[in-house]
């Protein structure tokens, strides 16, 4: 692997903006972090309680709380992964208008919303400690939104004891095709991943790599999922972070893609990070969608002076 590792120097589980290559642009007060992480707990006790009870009382409170984030959100420097926040926050709150609040609907895009908050704290200017105490915040939400409730099945056998350090895996390949696309978003052709960075840099017993390339995650939590396929010149493609084969038709983000010319002469190197509620037996991977020209070719040219593979997926257990 080349020196963009998260799992090799970092022994707590503390994202950094070296670890997921997304530079710090936006410039935060103190003030502002410090309203950031009120706004962050409020939430946290309003969407508990207006799932429990739904009233117009608790509804008005998640209002205020995500109008204030907007005004937040508005008032730092304009960029990609703030402005998508705000048209998240405006359909949310636009949802909220309603007399009758579809809890289902609401969960969704609020799963939405969770997604889209790691990318931004990462563009964020701020200390390790502060970006570690968004990301904490970040969990809890996650966990205090709840999801469709289906039927209670038979109590399982006991599992063997999962492991007391932080579950992570880096997998990857040189592979550079030529793949083709499945040509539709219900599932996505994969990527091979088929090569894993050995124990103790990968948690022992926690992913099986599957013959295609994909990955099955052994024990069930939170994942932060971070993937990057290298284009080849001139190469153009749509992918995806699959879940179970999901393509990129799912109530969450994880769609990630190029544009380029024929005449490109430069490699083109995409990067998706994630948010994913993951049961023990779940099949992640990078799904192919679709590309210009079909088939698409990939590349081990060097991503920023550094020598890369043609695609990797990193996945680190924050939960």
């Amino acid at each position: 692997m080349g020196n963009n590792d998260c799992f090799r120097h970092n022994k707590q589980i503390i994202f950094s903006q070296e670890c997921c290559n997304n530079p710090q642009t936006v410039i935060i007060t103190n003030q502002q972090l410090t309203q950031l992480i009120l706004l962050l707990q409020s939430l946290i006790a309003a969407v508990v309680t207006f799932f429990a009870n739904p009233s117009d009382a608790n509804k008005q409170v998640v209002i205020n709380i995500f109008n204030q984030l907007l005004v937040l959100l508005e008032s730092l420097i304009p960029s990609p992964e703030g402005n998508f926040l705000i048209q998240l926050i405006q359909s949310i709150l636009s949802l909220l208008q309603s007399s009758t609040v579809n809890l289902q609907q609401l969960a969704v895009l609020l799963q939405q919303f969770y997604s889209a908050l790691a990318p931004f704290f990462f563009t964020l200017i701020i200390d390790p400690v502060s970006l570690q105490v968004l990301l904490n915040l970040l969990v809890q939400l996650i966990n205090a939104t709840p999801g469709p409730t289906g039927d209670t099945g038979d109590t399982g056998p006991t599992g063997p004891t999962g492991p007391l350090l932080p579950v992570h895996g880096v997998f990857f390949t040189f592979n550079i095709g030529p793949f083709v696309p499945s040509g539709v978003m219900a599932t996505g052709t994969v990527i091979p991943t088929e090569i894993a960075d050995p124990p103790p840099f990968n948690t022992p017993g926690a992913f099986t790599v599957n013959p295609n390339g994909s990955i099955t995650v052994n024990i069930a939590g939170i994942y932060f999922a971070d993937a990057r396929v290298n284009l080849a010149p001139g190469n153009a493609a749509s992918f995806g972070v699959q879940v179970n084969g999901g393509g990129t038709a799912v109530p969450f983000l994880n769609a990630f893609s190029n544009i380029t010319t024929a005449a490109d002469t430069a490699s083109h190197y995409v990067v998706q990070n994630n948010i994913l509620n993951l049961a023990a037996g779940d099949v992640v991977s990078i799904g192919l969608i679709s590309s210009s020209p079909s088939p698409v070719s990939l590349t081990t040219a060097p991503a920023a002076g550094i020598g890369s593979p043609s695609a990797s997926l990193r996945l680190l257990k924050v939960e």
